[in-house]
């Protein structure tokens, strides 16, 4: 593996002590070492392409990136950052807070001198883009929300009908594929959002640590909570549990799929508001995304990249109502709606 340094290392000691005055080529590092490898020495793991994994350049315990060959290039999606798709020396750079496309493909080259990194199982597994398939569908077999359902959102001051309203299911069974039998039977909780176009459905673990999500959904299939009309301006936000505590709260709010999944009609959705806010996480990747959200967006309007202030020690919309409370959000936010 490579080695590992904090971002003020990277930028001191690997510097120094792997970049050189040498000239090298892109093709030249190519030669002596695949791009499969170098992404298996930058990530720990080998590339499968269109596997979902988790992302080496920050902290990350959903799997939502993954590998895609373009052309003979392999790229790696990761929708925090921007670019999004990048090859392997990008993905160097970035990690080891380079300055330069050129310093990561000297680094690369110095990093593996004199070294025999055979991956055969690389090859094994190299996978040739397949032509678009049909929509994967999700089935379901709902239940009764139980008291434990009620405590949970309740929680977040969400109620029973505000569930049904919105057109969230507690699951008791779900299949994901072209038939309708439910052959995974849920341990613990979880719930389907179904309220999109084309019966896209998502499915909500909270109790998991990791894959807390399963869905067919794409960037543009939005979360939509009963809007009010009256407001002016419309909270962007990337969960519908965040959603509907804004909404309880009387903001105008849409959710999106995730942070980094921006979709292709965003500014048509923002086209009727004289002004958005935009109400990601507070961690790296909802600071990263919330940006690059903001970029595209004050080109067309008002648009205000808002964050819950960290005195509050708390990431999201609705972990500020469970510890504070609907009405401290509603304060809060109505500052910035009205600023």
């Amino acid at each position: 593996m490579l080695p590992q340094h904090s971002a003020t290392e990277q930028s001191t000691n690997l510097y120094s002590e792997f970049i050189t005055d040498e000239v090298v080529t892109r093709e030249e590092v190519l030669k002596k070492i695949s791009q499969e490898e170098i992404f298996f020495l930058l990530c720990g793991y080998i590339p499968v392409e269109f596997q979902r994994v988790v992302s080496p350049l920050r902290e990350d315990h959903n799997p939502g990136c993954w590998f895609e060959y373009y052309l003979d290039t392999l790229y790696f999606k990761d929708f925090a950052f921007e670019p999004t798709s990048m090859d392997c020396f990008t993905m160097a750079k970035i990690k080891f807070s380079l300055s330069s496309y050129y310093e990561a493909v000297q680094l690369i080259n110095n990093l593996t001198k004199g070294k025999t990194i055979r991956l055969e199982a690389i090859k094994a597994i190299k996978r040739f883009r397949k032509p678009k398939k049909n929509l994967t569908r999700i089935f379901f077999e709902p239940r009764y929300f139980s008291s434990q359902d009620l405590e949970f959102w309740g929680n977040y001051n969400i109620t029973r009908q505000q569930l049904i309203d919105d057109k969230v299911f507690a699951i008791k069974k779900y299949s994901v594929g072209t038939n309708s039998l439910h052959t995974e039977v849920v341990n613990g909780l979880c719930y389907a959002y179904t309220n999109f176009k084309s019966n896209k459905v998502k499915l909500y673990f909270p109790q998991r640590i990791e894959k807390r999500f399963i869905t067919n959904c794409t960037a543009n299939d939005i979360g939509y909570i009963t809007k009010n009309k009256a407001q002016n301006t419309l909270i962007i936000t990337k969960s519908y549990k965040d959603a509907r505590v804004l909404c309880n709260a009387g903001f105008c709010v849409i959710w999106l799929q995730n942070e980094g999944m921006i979709p292709s009609v965003i500014t048509e959705l923002v086209e009727p508001y004289h002004k958005v806010i935009i109400l990601f996480d507070n961690d790296q990747r909802g600071i990263i995304a919330s940006s690059r959200l903001e970029s595209i967006l004050k080109k067309e309007l008002v648009t205000v990249n808002w964050r819950i202030p960290l005195e509050y020690t708390v990431k999201d919309s609705a972990e500020f109502v469970q510890m504070y409370g609907e009405e401290k959000l509603k304060i809060l936010l109505s500052h910035v709606v009205n600023d």
